[in-house]
């Protein structure tokens, strides 16, 4: 039954929306002085239907016509951004639906619901009640969430939600947001955009951009796709080139103005040797002597000393270059200035020389890492003090009491497979295996218990399974074709025969579900199976059911074009 009458109603509206029961029962919930002033005008009755265009409601990403309100209260003036060009974010209705429990984007009352009346109101209706009754309190547990939330997806989600009440933010709100986008690895581009639309935000309302979070813009606007170009490292600059010097923002707000001391550290503050170090960073996965003439050139007019970080994006360019010159040479550089090399650093140079089929080398670093783990037996000439000489010879590279990590032996793994070398990729294999993992034990852990050790890596079966892709034989091709690492480390010969991909895929399938190996390892697994079993489709549809049985059939692409081959 209505909670009004609506006998007046026929005097006043036209025939025409009597005819929709909707428009009645909806214009029965409103105060007298609506249905009499909305009676006036039937035109903008006629906007209110389900079927009119939304032209009184702005996206909730666009600057309203009033004026931006601080924090504190104050109104502000908006300042023109060199921001406001970049693009921006939609709401994900589902998103904030699913991860915020929301069933609506705004409270406003021109946007009420419509459908059937009840005397019973189902749930998700007296939600919405609520909501539009009481709109302040909705936003305090949005904030609340913003505050609170582990995880970025449930804190964007109640961000995007508070951006349609168009309504001031807090700064520090928007502040905890920036650093869980921060935390997300890798930078993808919707992180950028995520990232960038939050700044704009607090740009927006008034507030101080801080070091870090100008730091990770132009970080996240260079590494946003898999492969960096020249066109990535140039959209760096240009937040780089825009931004020299950090402004210090409008009026201190509330919410800062209690941090006094950070506020004038932020009034002229220029970029830092991080800032430098990111753009090299950028240039140096460009693969652009160029751009890292550029970058080098920008961090040299600083005066900024360099740090060890700015020297590690060197060596992996260097490495990149298939320059082993360089290598030396910037490690050299180090141990003149008088920084810590760290194992970072000595895995970086196993890498380059590893990826440059200095296979002596690589190997020699490994035992001398290995022996601080587990002592090797002495060799007689070519024991650890001998290899230890031999790596400060010809690399200039004092390796301490530096025990090898998962980085160590997945560069070791892959190197070895890639060339070839099944026997010490499987040895390294095991190793890795058998080590105890010192680096997830934390300082509360009870140090009684002895840590457990190191768990197969995705990456590193993804090593093993290129290798047979590029070495495999099938049972009438058994003979392996001598390789140059077989003349340097003579051992035993291990066949990339099925049997061997066999135990090795075994071992892969009980890996957890979580994370997903990516398209690209199932490609390579597929490859290699079909190398090694002679395009045997059988094997291969036995291969991808239990591939799909473990982790499901979400892919694509290629894939699902392979897949298709092998089933018909």
């Amino acid at each position: 039954m209505l909670a009004g009458s609506t006998s007046g109603l026929s005097s006043q509206l036209p025939c025409r929306l009597l005819r929709n029961p909707a428009l009645v029962v909806a214009l029965a919930h409103l105060p007298r002085s609506r249905i009499s002033t909305t009676s006036r005008h039937p035109k903008s009755v006629e906007r209110s239907g389900p079927n009119a265009p939304a032209t009184n409601c702005s996206s909730p990403h666009l600057l309203s016509s009033r004026p931006t309100v601080s924090a504190n209260g104050t109104p502000c003036l908006v300042r023109p951004s060199v921001s406001s060009c970049m693009p921006t974010l939609s709401a994900d209705k589902h998103s904030v639906v699913h991860l915020v429990g929301i069933d609506s984007f705004s409270d406003t009352p021109d946007r009420q619901q419509q459908g059937p009346v009840s005397h019973s109101r189902p749930p998700h209706r007296a939600r919405d009640h609520i909501k539009r009754k009481c709109p302040a309190q909705r936003r305090r547990t949005l904030l609340w969430v913003m505050l609170t939330a582990k995880t970025p997806d449930r804190a964007w989600a109640a961000y995007e939600e508070l951006l349609s009440y168009r309504v001031a933010i807090p700064h520090h709100s928007l502040h905890q947001l920036a650093r869980l986008l921060a935390s997300i690895k890798p930078r993808t581009r919707t992180v950028h955009l995520q990232l960038l639309s939050v700044l704009k935000t607090l740009e927006r309302n008034g507030g101080r951009l801080r070091l870090w979070e100008w730091n990770t813009l132009i970080d996240s606007a260079g590494k946003q796709w898999h492969k960096t170009r020249l066109e990535d490292y140039e959209n760096s600059l240009d937040i780089f080139n825009k931004r020299g010097v950090l402004p210090a923002g409008n009026a201190a707000s509330a919410d800062e103005a209690g941090n006094a001391e950070a506020d004038s550290r932020m009034t002229q503050q220029n970029p830092d040797i991080w800032t430098y170090n990111i753009l090299l960073s950028i240039a140096s996965r460009a693969n652009l002597p160029l751009t890292v003439r550029h970058a080098s050139s920008l961090l040299l007019a600083s005066g900024l000393p360099p740090n060890r970080f700015t020297h590690l994006c060197l060596l992996r360019y260097f490495a990149v270059r298939n320059d082993l010159r360089g290598v030396r040479s910037t490690l050299r550089k180090m141990q003149q200035q008088g920084l810590e090399i760290g194992l970072d650093g000595i895995n970086a140079c196993l890498w380059a020389y590893g990826r440059n089929g200095r296979f002596d080398v690589a190997l020699r670093v490994y035992r001398i890492l290995r022996n601080n783990v587990k002592p090797i037996p002495d060799l007689g000439e070519h024991g650890i003090e001998e290899d230890a000489r031999y790596i400060r010879d010809t690399v200039g590279l004092d390796i301490l009491d530096f025990e090898p990590d998962e980085i160590t032996y997945t560069t070791m793994i892959q190197t070895f497979a890639y060339h070839g070398d099944l026997e010490n990729a499987l040895s390294v294999f095991v190793d890795m295996l058998s080590t105890p993992n010192r680096e997830a034990v934390t300082p509360t852990d009870d140090t009684t218990v002895d840590p457990a050790c190191y768990k197969p890596s995705m990456a590193a079966f993804r090593g093993l399974f290129l290798g047979f892709a590029r070495h495999g034989r099938d049972a009438d091709h058994r003979t392996v074709d001598a390789e140059p690492i077989a003349v340097l480390f003579p051992s035993s010969q291990v066949i990339w025969d099925q049997d061997t991909l066999e135990t090795v895929f075994a071992a892969f399938l009980q890996l957890p579900s979580l994370p997903k190996p990516t398209d690209r390892v199932i490609y390579w697994i597929l490859v290699a199976f079909d190398k090694t079993s002679g395009n045997d489709s059988a094997k291969l549809r036995e291969v991808w059911t239990k591939l799909e049985a473990k982790y499901g059939d979400s892919w694509g692409g290629r894939l699902e074009e392979i897949r298709s081959s092998i089933f018909t």
